[in-house]
């Protein structure tokens, strides 16, 4: 099967050696914590990778004192820049036992060769005990 995009013709990328990758995380974390990196995935040289799900979900399991801002996310680099492709946010107000927040996404995009994506969680309170979980879900193929 092959589809037009106004360029070029590309055979189905089904039909172009899929692999299934997976990119997950889960951990209870005690605060504070600077941004720490809990996942990492390349793109590989000669292929291309559909990122078809994404779900983040944070929960706080004990309370901080003082509280501060926890975060829970993907990141990639786009043109040597970071730039953040999903986030899990609880606010420094939600700091009760048993706040979650939770997101998920479907479909997100085409990444291409040499593409890094990385779950990365954050924690600026003093004390507490947050549930991280990362899943990003993807098929990696041959590029044309």
């Amino acid at each position: 099967m092959k589809y037009k995009n106004g360029y070029t013709i590309f055979d189905n990328i089904m039909s172009r050696n899929p692999t299934n990758q997976a990119l997950t995380y889960y951990g209870n974390n005690i605060a504070p914590h600077a941004e720490t990196q809990r996942a990492l995935y390349t793109v590989p040289a000669g292929k291309m990778f559909w990122v078809d799900s994404i779900y983040l979900y944070t929960e706080i399991l004990t309370a901080a004192a003082p509280a501060g801002f926890r975060e829970n996310f993907y990141v990639s680099d786009v043109d040597a820049q970071a730039v953040i492709i999903s986030d899990c946010v609880i606010s420094k107000d939600q700091n009760t036992i048993g706040n979650n927040a939770s997101k998920s996404i479907s479909q997100l995009g085409l990444f291409l060769a040499g593409t890094v994506i990385e779950g990365k969680t954050l924690d600026i309170g003093t004390g507490g005990t947050l549930r991280y979980y990362q899943s990003l879900h993807g098929i990696e193929f041959d590029e044309y």
